[in-house]
């Protein structure tokens, strides 16, 4: 294979705040899995008002509605190069993506990349494409593409199938399901984009980024989807972001291109997921959201509903396993969520609303400060802020450019406010100097005027978790 020889990402790229749509559920205009392009398009504007600016849209090309789980998926790929007609036209596609735009929203579609459903008519027309042994493919009922096997054609043809949507429609990148396979393919398609005068990311399920191909992979950091009596497992993204994020870097683990944090995606609720379960992550809990999340030093991604707790209601053929389709409407896979859209103006969905809102507006006002850390960066700007008392609550983390500072404190306690002082390292910022500093609360409002010792011993209220401004506390700190 070619070395791979691409565009590095765009501008826009580090201020990406991705929310995943599977266009089925997403909306029901005629009833459960009914989404199209068209009711897609019309709730837009609560994505655009949410403050996420890229959909990571799982549901475009021709694909099997009963392959996996029972339910229509993206994932059960028939023809890649074909819109499903059950989603709408060609003209509703391009109407849906030039109304993102209008809005600021990114657009990123969702590439089956290793292969397509055993009874694809690709399989008879272009045998020569796909792979012999195909052990693993027959597994998930599908078959691989020959991506190692010398195919001029099948090379071309795909590279004119993801440029195109690009160049003709004005898709801004896609998302790559299970992995790469061909780098120097992927980048043709952005150097095809670059020629268009189009700026492109493209962003792989899993592994390192490559350079110049890739710009970051979808579950960089992971909230674990799995509880236990109610609670989220333990993870280093839950308990000390900053540790986890400086050991990373500093071990090189994270060598190239933006990292992410994330929430949620269609893949939460697997097979195997406890059937009384929310696949849901953060389940109104604003600790996880913007500690884990929303305030971290990577691109969040998260599957929509989460921003209003929605209430998990499956799709009526969803079933709980993989293959089969029995007990339809019993299963757990996020990506058969049936979204209620009546619940955000109902309390406490209308709630959650309002503060994930008021998280990302935060987010995006301080991106001198939040944004994610930049490829290639060697300096990693975060810390952990020391606190007493330390109990079980998550390791507050300042965060710094210039000469502003902002600290990040969590409290997953729905039951109880945390009263703790933090003592902020002033002098492993850039933070200057002086005798004084002035302290502005972002998330509940306010401002103080401290001392350089009093920045030693600073009282932080975080209200009790999954309440109205509660679970976290943010921070900014200046010199006065």
């Amino acid at each position: 294979m070619k070395d791979a020889i691409g565009t590095p990402p765009p501008a826009w790229a580090e201020d990406l705040i991705i929310y995943e749509v599977a266009t089925r559920g997403f909306t029901s205009p005629a009833g459960p899995e009914s989404g199209t392009f068209a009711s897609l398009a019309e709730k837009l504007g609560h994505i655009a008002d949410l403050g996420a600016n890229g959909i990571w849209l799982t549901g475009h090309s021709l694909g099997d509605p009963h392959h996996f789980y029972n339910i229509w998926t993206q994932y059960a790929n028939i023809e890649p190069d074909k819109l499903d007609p059950s989603l709408g036209t060609e003209a509703d596609f391009r109407a849906m993506i030039g109304a993102a735009h209008d809005r600021g929203l990114k657009v990123f579609l969702d590439v089956h990349v290793h292969g397509v459903v055993a009874h694809s008519p690709l399989i008879e027309k272009k045998p020569e494409w796909f792979r012999k042994d195909t052990k693993l493919a027959e597994r998930w009922g599908m078959a691989d593409y020959d991506w190692q096997g010398d195919h001029p054609d099948l090379d071309a043809w795909w590279v004119k199938i993801w440029s195109d949507l690009v160049v003709d429609y004005g898709i801004d990148g896609y998302r790559l399901d299970v992995g790469v396979f061909r780098p120097d393919l992927w980048a043709k398609v952005r150097e095809a984009a670059r020629k268009a005068g189009r700026s492109i990311v493209i962003f792989s399920e899993g592994g390192e980024a490559i350079p110049g191909v890739t710009d970051f992979t979808q579950g960089g950091f992971r909230v674990n989807d799995q509880r236990r009596d109610g609670v989220l497992s333990d993870t280093p993204l839950l308990r000390n972001l900053a540790a986890l994020y400086r050991e990373e870097r500093m071990a090189t683990k994270i060598k190239n291109g933006f990292v992410t944090a994330q929430l949620s995606c269609h893949d939460s609720g697997w097979e195997g997921f406890p059937a009384d379960g929310n696949p849901f992550v953060a389940e109104g809990s604003r600790c996880v959201f913007g500690y884990s999340v929303l305030f971290s030093p990577m691109i969040p991604v998260f599957m929509g509903g989460e921003e209003f707790d929605a209430t998990f209601r499956p799709l009526p053929g969803l079933s709980p396993q993989l293959f089969g389709g029995s007990d339809p409407g019993k299963g757990t896979w996020l990506y058969g969520a049936m979204l209620d859209w009546n619940e955000v103006g109902e309390s406490p969905h209308r709630e959650m609303l309002e503060d994930a809102r008021r998280m990302i507006a935060i987010r995006r006002r301080e991106a001198s400060v939040l944004r994610p850390t930049s490829p290639g960066q060697e300096r990693v700007d975060i810390l952990e802020v020391p606190r007493r008392p330390e109990g079980d609550l998550p390791v507050p983390y300042l965060r710094w450019h210039g000469g502003e500072a902002i600290v990040v404190a969590g409290n997953p306690d729905p039951a109880a406010d945390a009263e703790i002082r933090l003592d902020i390292p002033v002098a492993r910022t850039s933070l200057p100097v002086r005798e004084t500093y002035l302290v502005e609360d972002l998330w509940n409002g306010g401002r103080r005027r401290v001392s350089r010792a009093d920045l030693g011993r600073l009282p932080c209220t975080v209200a009790r978790d999954q309440s109205p401004r509660g679970g976290v506390a943010v921070l900014k700190i200046t010199a006065a």
